[in-house]
């Protein structure tokens, strides 16, 4: 399996107080036939540009659809012979992506930040069909903050 990275750097990601719309990064199979399972085993955010003093909710949610995200992002390969990557990521969503199961959630100040990383077998996996992912969604509870993520899975 090849590893990559996706990363919000030099995307505005605006944090939201509602669910539906609070997607703030996505990595999905976006084409039409299975590319095989993919796994995140590690993820990470933090306050990017003014952060505000509150908390926030944030969930890893398998999808079924792609949903309508502001910014495409080109997944960074982080094996050397690697080519590019077949599964998709956007971030700073206007339609989210249908959401299904939920694999986690987690509480957190907005000063501290959040990372994740998976035990061996513990991966978040997303099964082999056209447009599955995993979308983070995070919400918060006040203000109007802007936060930056990056996503490591392997395909």
């Amino acid at each position: 399996m090849s590893k990559y990275a996706s990363t919000t750097t030099g995307f505005t990601c605006t944090m939201n107080t509602t669910a539906a719309t609070a997607q703030q990064i996505i990595c999905y199979n976006a084409g039409s036939a299975p590319i095989g399972v993919f796994r995140i085993y590690e993820w990470s955010c933090g306050p990017a540009g003014a952060s505000a003093d509150t908390t926030y909710g944030l969930a890893a949610v398998r999808t079924t659809t792609g949903g309508t995200f502001t910014n495409a992002i080109t997944p960074d390969p982080l094996d050397s012979k690697t080519g590019a990557s077949l599964v998709l990521s956007k971030c700073t969503s206007s339609a989210a992506a249908t959401p299904g199961v939920y694999l986690g959630q987690w509480g957190f100040h907005m000063r501290g930040g959040y990372r994740w990383v998976a035990i061996p077998g513990g991966e978040l996996q997303v099964a082999s069909a056209a447009n599955y992912g995993i979308a983070l969604i995070c919400t918060y509870a006040q203000g109007s903050d802007t936060m930056g993520f990056t996503v490591y899975f392997e395909e």
